[in-house]
């Protein structure tokens, strides 16, 4: 990419960034009026939550397309590009859960963050475009254009913590910077298509919304007991294959899945007038958000004191910790599949907890 090019693309993030913000304010706003006090505005709620989410997803990446393009102009140190990485990256785990709605079309969701990937293709199809140095996908547009496994936060990770590597004046690098602004482009669709009900699918009637939020974060809590615990650390510390979790390269698998369990948590648990408790107590099952509240608590807590190590170092010193935290994971699941989802009338698809 040009330097004409990069000022360009990053010039227009910023002015795309301060409008969406005040559109995301006013859509929020606006949001939460219309459903203020009713036990059907659950789903609103949550919609609300998530504009305000993915716009930090959108500030944190404008402020990751500015760090990489100061490493890559050799004005900034890896260092700076790396620490931009995290904060775009703790901002996405607050969403990582929500792959529906907005998230569906154009596979926007898989473009942001290809995970999992079990037959390795971001590795892959990176060495190969790095061999072949093709042109096209060193522009926004073309990255956009181009294999999912190339375009968002784990192609970017490679690129910044492992092989091949970013470095001013290679290919890598200018890689790097088409991936920063799309990332923030696709980040930006997403604030657009929670603000407007009309670009949620799945989320046409309150009762749906419901059905399929609560589904999605149920997906996605048996996802990190089963595809970010289980599966890396296996029955012994002899079986862990730290190498199989997420975002391993830059050492942040269980910070990853701390974050995750504080946006669920936020989720089931927020103590609104329209949030699920209420809704609970409203269906005569207050007690069961109670239990819910203190699985939750405990599986959490747990998480947060695993946070700050990497997953190599967890899985030999605290390997019981982490199969703790799985089991405590599945019995927050077992609660949610027998116990909410029948309180509130909703009805549960395939899952882990039954094994169905």
């Amino acid at each position: 990419m040009t330097d004409a090019s990069v000022t360009d693309r990053v010039t227009q993030c910023h002015r795309r960034r301060g409008a969406l913000l005040a559109a995301a304010i006013c859509a929020s706003l606006a949001l939460g009026t219309a459903h203020a006090r009713s036990a059907d505005g659950y789903a609103a709620r949550v919609a609300e939550r998530l504009v305000a989410d993915h716009q930090a997803v959108v500030e944190t990446a404008g402020m990751l397309v500015d760090a990489v393009a100061g490493f890559c102009g050799g004005d900034g140190a890896r260092e700076d590009a790396q620490a931009a990485y995290h904060a775009t990256a703790d901002a996405y785990m607050r969403v990582q859960w929500a792959a529906v709605g907005p998230a569906v079309p154009f596979d926007r969701g898989y473009r942001l963050n290809f995970w999992p990937d079990d037959s390795n293709a971001i590795s892959r199809q990176l060495g190969r475009v790095a061999s072949e140095r093709p042109a096209d996908l060193l522009d926004p547009d073309g990255i956009a254009a181009a294999s999912v496994a190339l375009q968002g936060l784990p192609a970017l990770e490679r690129l910044l913590f492992g092989q091949p590597a970013a470095a001013p004046g290679n290919y890598g690098c200018g890689l790097a910077e088409a991936i920063t602004v799309n990332i923030v482009t696709i980040a930006e669709d997403l604030v657009e298509g929670w603000a407007d009900p009309a670009r949620q699918p799945g989320l046409s009637t309150d009762q749906a919304a419901v059905q399929t939020l609560l589904s999605a974060s149920l997906t996605h809590l048996e996802l990190i007991g089963d595809r970010k615990i289980a599966r890396v650390v296996g029955p012994t510390a002899e079986d862990a294959r730290p190498r199989r979790s997420e975002a391993w390269r830059s050492g942040r698998s269980l910070r990853n899945i701390a974050i995750n369990l504080a946006a669920l948590e936020a989720v089931w648990l927020d103590d609104g007038p329209d949030d699920l408790p209420a809704l609970l107590q409203a269906a005569d099952a207050a007690s069961t958000a109670e239990s819910l509240a203190a699985a939750m608590a405990k599986a959490r807590g747990l998480a947060e004191s695993l946070r700050d190590r990497t997953m190599e170092e967890a899985s030999e010193t605290a390997h019981a910790e982490l199969l703790a935290l799985s089991n405590d994971l599945y019995g927050v699941a077992r609660i949610l599949v027998h116990d909410v989802f029948p309180a509130l009338g909703l009805t549960v698809g395939f899952n882990s907890v039954d094994g169905d």
